[in-house]
């Protein structure tokens, strides 16, 4: 095993795209021997290594600016970052949009040498936009009340429009924030904090002064998260949730207003969502 499989763990870690002839070659020129793909691959299950697929990050990701704006979030208090901000006052916002041919399935089982064909809607210009908030719970809650962990608060919205406008994404925050100061839970509600992606509607100052000026009960910050890193946001992994159970429920004659309904109703059956916020990183109780 020696050298040659030192060498493969080091090129693996710093390329996990690499092919097995790359691989090969690359243990060669460092001295390990001459290996053929089989051998190869049986090492890699030795180590328990496997193939599988790779989620990507922009180039961005690295920039110094970028990084300092990651290094900003986890470690200063709002407005510049989230730094032991208790999770369940955290509030993530984000918008997607669905038309019929994002529901269609795109796999599906058949012989090798035959492909697979499935019926699928196929309209242009028919799309939802969907403004979805999402909060963890809170754990002093007890279970069977809305706002605890087992029954987490969580607000939807859907329109059909193109994209999201300043004036549409003000309103939806108005409407996040008049239900918690009409249904306030005492130490959660008292500071609230949303945090949402860089989209430019986000950072108007319509939206901002919505947020932090009200006069109610609650205090209300926002909080970009760092740009170009999804994986930070608990509502991306929702969002991939709703759109699986409307996947799987898809049928031919539906037309906007079902669509519609479905959203709904795979957006409000989604449980438990502060499991997918410790996932991300927010771990401050």
């Amino acid at each position: 095993m020696g050298v040659d499989l030192l060498n493969l763990v080091t090129y693996i870690t710093a390329w996990p795209d690499a092919t097995l002839d790359e691989m090969a070659v690359f243990v060669y020129n460092e001295g390990g021997g001459l290996y053929s793909r089989q051998r190869i691959s049986r090492r890699l299950g030795e180590l328990d290594i496997t193939k599988k697929r790779a989620s990507t990050e922009g180039y961005q990701t690295q920039q110094p600016d970028v990084q300092f704006r990651v290094w900003g979030f986890w470690n200063c208090p709002p407005p510049l970052g989230i730094f032991q901000v208790p999770r369940r006052r955290l509030i993530d916002v984000d918008e997607f949009g669905v038309t019929f041919e994002r529901c269609n399935r795109t796999g599906g089982w058949a012989v090798k040498v035959l492909r697979v064909r499935k019926d699928g809607h196929y309209h242009h210009g028919m799309k939802i936009t969907v403004i979805f908030a999402i909060e963890p719970g809170d754990p002093a809650l007890p279970a069977h009340v809305r706002g605890s962990v087992e029954r987490p608060r969580r607000w939807i919205r859907c329109l059909r429009a193109v994209g999201t406008t300043t004036n549409i994404f003000r309103d939806f925050c108005d409407y996040v924030c008049g239900d918690i100061e009409a249904n306030n839970i005492p130490g959660t509600d008292f500071h609230r904090v949303f945090i949402w992606d860089n989209l430019s509607a986000h950072h108007s100052a319509y939206v901002h002064n919505t947020v932090t000026g009200r006069d109610g009960p609650s205090n209300f910050s926002i909080v970009p998260r760092p740009p170009y890193h999804p994986k930070y946001g608990p509502i991306e992994y929702k969002i991939c949730k709703v759109m699986e159970r409307i996947w799987l429920r898809k049928e031919e004659n539906w037309d906007l207003n079902r669509l519609e309904h479905e959203i709904m109703l795979a957006a409000n059956q989604i449980e438990r969502f502060e499991e997918t916020f410790i996932h991300c990183g927010y771990h401050w109780n």
